[in-house]
């Protein structure tokens, strides 16, 4: 390894292992509110019951069956987010052999490669936390990286890899018109194209129907959780998608990704323009496919937003002395982002103190089952959530129109109920009043919670924080 490679990657490894601050911190929502869901019902599985079956879970098994294998072996969830965050180390090893197979490439841009990814506030921000996104975009990356390398017979391997990355998210299946696409670039020739993509595409289709039908088989509800629920989700408007993929498209890796993709496609080597070709398409339907559409979508598509970007920038600067060259990158690069990191790194622990107060409250309160839409608060302070069928995901409770059914359901059982903005928005009157009724000591998120509550319910003598 030369200098310029090595001083990249010092930095690289610099900026990945900041990520580490603050990892602990106890925010309110567990990190995010789907770590926190998910990590509800991965201690439901660890417990004996079965996703699907005996509670929601809205994503293939991959991740609540790691998570509660984890469990079950001592690690909880401070533990599991770091050797989650570390797994991020094996993506930016495929990032780094993805590169280096690029036909035009300098001695550094592989390192490059590896610092655009790890800077990125997209990967800083959403490897912090166990969810799904990583693991299926480590196999989706391994499977075009097993391509790229060529190897005689790839394509099994490779369809493997892309239905392995479905079991944790289905998003990874967005991939498969992406990789057909990759593969015709790649081949060249029109007949190799054809036959191996129509390889592809019938061992996709068959680890496809093992794996998923045998999930439908061992759980009659797993297609209704995986699939249904998020098709009945609303489907975001043009001119909020629009400045999702805005800010998207703000931060500086992508940015020069994007373009440094779009360069791509003009290069004469097949690689270079397959590269180009599979960014800007898996940048396209990310976009547009989904009902839904978030951030973290697009950290599928990174990696090669990385390559690209590091492939473009390392042949543009190689007229100058390399080691200088790499080491104003990696300065530049960490200086535009820096502000970013800091705003992820003390976010938690800003939200950890605005709810101290009522993460204590909750800690010291003699029942065990708390009825909350945000499991977080359940995982802080140290409670149970109720064993209703929706109560590990509220949020998708209320997309299949299933939220009142989880209140009523829940409240007999449940010691003491959280007041936030969902169950104010959400709970019919009948639910209200039969809260009421109940009796059962009420606390609220914020303030104006509080406020909200009773603008809704009538004065009425509340339990609660002292405002």
């Amino acid at each position: 390894m030369d200098r310029s490679s090595a001083i990249i990657l010092v930095v690289s490894l610099a900026i990945f292992l900041t990520r580490f601050v603050g990892i602990h911190a106890e925010d309110p929502y567990g990190g995010h509110y789907d770590e926190s869901a998910y990590y509800c019902a991965a201690q439901r599985m660890a417990e004996g019951e079965h996703p699907y079956k005996d509670f929601l879970y809205v994503h293939p098994p991959g991740l609540v069956l790691v998570s509660a294998l984890g469990i079950r072996a001592g690690l909880l969830l401070p533990g599991q987010r770091i050797v989650h965050a570390l797994s991020g180390l094996i993506l930016g090893g495929i990032v780094f052999l993805i590169a280096v197979r690029a036909p035009i490439r300098r001695p550094y841009t592989p390192a490059l490669a590896v610092l655009f990814l790890f800077s990125s506030p997209l990967f800083f921000a959403h490897t912090r936390m166990v969810t799904t996104e990583l693991p299926a975009t480590i196999l989706v990356a391994a499977a075009i990286l097993v391509i790229m390398v060529g190897w005689r017979g790839y394509t099994p391997l490779a369809a493997m890899m892309m239905v392995g990355s479905s079991l944790f998210r289905l998003q990874g299946l967005l991939f498969v018109p992406i990789i057909l696409l990759f593969i015709a670039v790649m081949e060249g020739e029109k007949k190799k194209a054809i036959a191996s993509g129509v390889r592809f595409v019938l061992w996709v289709i068959l680890f496809t129907a093992v794996c998923h039908g045998a999930l439908q088989f061992v759980w009659p509800r797993y297609f209704e959780n995986v699939v249904a629920t998020h098709l009945v989700r609303p489907r975001l408007g043009l001119r909020d998608r629009y400045d999702i993929v805005k800010l998207v498209v703000s931060n500086f890796t992508f940015a020069l990704g994007l373009l440094s993709s779009t360069l791509m496609l003009s290069r004469p080597y097949a690689q270079s323009r397959a590269l180009g070709a599979l960014t800007l398409l898996a940048v396209l339907l990310t976009s547009t496919v989904f009902n839904s559409l978030y951030l973290y979508y697009f950290l599928m598509v990174l990696p090669y937003v990385a390559v690209c970007a590091a492939t473009v920038i390392s042949d543009v600067a190689s007229s100058y002395a390399r080691g200088i060259t790499a080491l104003l990158a990696a300065v530049l690069v960490s200086a535009v982002q820096m502000p970013h990191w800091a705003r992820i790194v003390t976010r938690p622990l800003r939200d950890a103190e605005t709810v101290a107060e009522l993460v204590a409250v909750i800690r010291s309160l003699p029942g065990r089952t708390i009825l909350t839409t945000n499991p977080g608060l359940a995982i802080l302070g140290r409670k149970r959530l109720p064993r209703d069928y929706y109560s590990t995901d509220p949020f998708a409770a209320t997309v299949v129109g299933k939220f009142n059914e989880l209140i009523e359901n829940s409240l007999n059982e449940s010691d003491f109920i959280i007041i936030n903005y969902m169950i104010i928005e959400e709970i019919d009157r009948e639910n209200l009043d039969r809260i009421i009724r109940s009796g059962k000591p009420l606390y609220f998120d914020t303030p104006g919670d509080r406020s909200a509550w009773e603008a809704k319910s009538g004065p009425m003598a509340l339990s609660g924080l002292k405002e």
